[in-house]
């Protein structure tokens, strides 16, 4: 028995020994069993500088980092709203400023585990130093060779602050002034360039083109308006001993100062009846050398009437007038012709009519035999005075007997015209008596010695192709001082010179557009002209060179009158209104002492053959 209960109590021992050894593994086990670890979040971020300008991007890091757990999202607040919203959720956005100012960025991350964390750093924008823009002016506008140019810097910055200038002017020539003077030597187009630099270091850079022109041999002393509407068809100025007198179509002849361009008195054209309307071609003045008496015919409108006007030279107060009805009469491109006894004057109407008066203004004979279209010359001793006719009637001649008779003669086909129309043109008769006649394509030479109207003449000679196209209306002939050239306009936007005794051509040179123009010949021989582009241009005689051009208005349509001190008047359209302007030419002293110098044969306009 004992021995079986022995071996009984071994048994339980050995079980309850088992159960216990159990039951420790067990609890050995729950205690390894690992605890969760914390999440630690860090937000953190850089920026490549700290300091920008605007309109830089601004390059952002994300350094932010997380221990326990990841990194779910990223939240940026920049301080502006960004175009694109995304980069608010990048994890390394770029973001520009275009203001300046300090701005705060914020950065929000996320864990998964819904932990977070911000943070924030400042950054400054400061203003962006843009490149100053470069820009410049000059005076004169218009700029001759070895005249001194004005430039003027009108750059700008956008700091305001501008710290060094460098000019090249495109001739080899430099400067470093703000402003600098510069003077071309020689006729062209010159690229200038500026460059200017900021207090920063900024540069900024512009070139622009200035056209040089010749040697400007002519000054503009002063110009003046006088018509604040009106052309100047035909109207060309007459120079007395203190006065210019000016005309227009807008209805008034003015007197201006010779020396100051300053009003001294204005005239009515239209009183009396006379209509002067602005569609039509107007008329000169003439100064008769006796006492200074300002003779004009005026009248342009169909239907109304003509009148003529003496006229106070010093006061303008009027002397006569003498007024014609004329149905669909006006009075172009003439300037009344002056001699010692009488005035001719004309109109253009259906039946134009040539007028001869006395010094009164009376009519001393008349003729309705054609149409009249103005350029009329005379000779000295009063037995020849011509008018130019319209269509193909040629030239009108009124033929003196010397006792105050005169008998009209229809110069037309067989005065070697044809059908060719001398309509405006302007003729001369140079000391000799030789008639020189321009027409639309032709110039003709007669001699008018001992002519008396009863048989065709027969030309000198003719140059049907002198003027390589027609003769404009309003443009005629003058003459060199030795009598050998004598020089013309043309429509063809020419000039050109004939031998003044076979009539052959010298030479043709184009000019700036029609030369409505009688050419003015100074006491250098240099040929002065307008045309209807509105330049005033000077030629050599030897070959047509320019030697200076200017543009004083938008036409000019009228003939330069040399004065006896050398200064050129000159009438044109400028903006609507029209112009006188006087101008000074280097050596110039007078008119050529020529035959016929200019239109109207010399300064006063009277239209005399010049006898010496």
């Amino acid at each position: 028995m004992n021995k079986k209960l022995r071996h009984l109590n071994l048994l339980v021992f050995m079980t309850l020994l088992f159960a216990v050894s159990c039951s420790d593994d067990e609890n050995i086990s729950e205690e390894q069993e690992p605890t969760p670890e914390k999440v630690v979040l860090t937000a953190d971020f850089s920026t490549d500088q700290e300091r920008y300008l605007a309109g830089d991007i601004v390059w952002i890091t994300n350094t932010s980092t997380i221990t326990g757990g990841t990194i779910g999202s990223w939240e940026w607040d920049f301080g502006i709203t960004p175009e694109n919203e995304e980069l608010t959720i990048e994890k390394n956005p770029a973001i520009v400023y275009t203001e300046p100012n300090t701005y705060t960025i914020q950065l929000t991350v996320k864990a998964l585990t819904g932990e977070s964390a911000t943070t924030t750093r400042q950054i400054v924008v400061a203003r962006r130093n843009l490149a100053p823009e470069a820009s410049f002016t000059w005076e004169p506008e218009v700029v001759c060779a070895e005249e001194e140019v004005r430039f003027t810097d009108t750059s700008t910055d956008d700091l305001g602050e501008l710290a060094a200038w460098s000019w090249d002017f495109g001739d080899g020539g430099s400067s470093t002034e703000q402003n600098p003077t510069h003077t071309f030597l020689a006729e062209g187009s010159y690229t200038v360039k500026l460059t200017v630099t900021d207090s920063e270091g900024a540069t900024g850079s512009t070139e622009r083109v200035i056209e040089i022109q010749k040697k400007k041999i002519a000054e503009q002393l002063w110009s003046v308006q006088y018509a604040e509407n009106g052309n100047l068809l035909g109207a060309s100025p007459a120079v007395g001993d203190r006065y210019v007198y000016v005309s227009s179509t807008a209805g008034s002849l003015v007197a201006l100062d010779r020396t100051s361009g300053a009003e001294k008195w204005r005239f009515d054209l239209t009183r009396n009846g006379a209509t002067v309307m602005s569609t039509v071609e107007g008329s000169s003045p003439s100064v008769d050398p006796a006492d200074g008496t300002v003779v004009i015919a005026a009248g342009g409108a169909d239907g109304g009437n003509c009148c003529g006007f003496g006229i106070n030279g010093e006061t303008g107060d009027q002397i006569w007038a003498t007024e014609w009805p004329k149905s669909g009469s006006r009075i172009p491109w003439l300037a009344p012709v002056i001699t010692e006894n009488y005035i001719t004057v004309a109109n253009r109407a259906t039946s134009g009519t040539a007028y001869i008066w006395n010094k009164s203004g009376r009519k001393v004979t008349s003729s309705t035999i054609s149409g009249i279209g103005g350029g009329m010359c005379a000779r000295a001793d009063e037995r020849l005075f011509l008018f130019a006719g319209t269509g193909s009637n040629g030239f009108i001649a009124a033929v003196g007997s010397g006792d105050g008779r005169f008998t009209f003669a229809e110069l037309g086909n067989s005065f070697g015209y044809g059908t060719v129309n001398a309509n405006g043109c302007q003729p001369l008769i140079d000391a000799q008596g030789r008639l020189y006649v321009p027409s639309a394509g032709a110039v003709y030479c007669y001699d008018t010695n001992g002519y008396d109207g009863s048989t065709a003449p027969t030309p000198l000679w003719s140059n049907p192709t002198a003027s390589s196209n027609q003769i404009c209306k309003g443009a005629g002939l003058s003459m060199s001082a030795d009598g050998q050239t004598i020089y013309g306009t043309s429509q063809a936007s020419e000039l050109f010179a004939l031998d003044a005794s076979t009539g052959a051509l010298r030479w043709r040179v184009a000019i700036h557009g029609q030369g409505y123009c009688v050419p003015a010949i100074d006491n250098l021989g240099q040929i002065h002209v307008c045309d209807n582009s509105g330049y005033y241009a000077i030629y050599s005689p030897v070959d047509g060179e320019e030697l200076s051009s200017i543009q004083i208005g938008d036409m000019c349509y009228s003939s330069p009158a040399i004065a006896d001190d050398g200064t050129v008047y000159i009438t044109a359209e400028k903006e609507g209104s029209c112009y006188l302007f006087a101008f000074r030419i280097d050596g110039v002293t007078s008119a050529a002492d020529s035959d016929w110098s200019q239109f109207g044969q010399n300064q006063r306009r009277t239209g005399v053959q010049r006898v010496k």
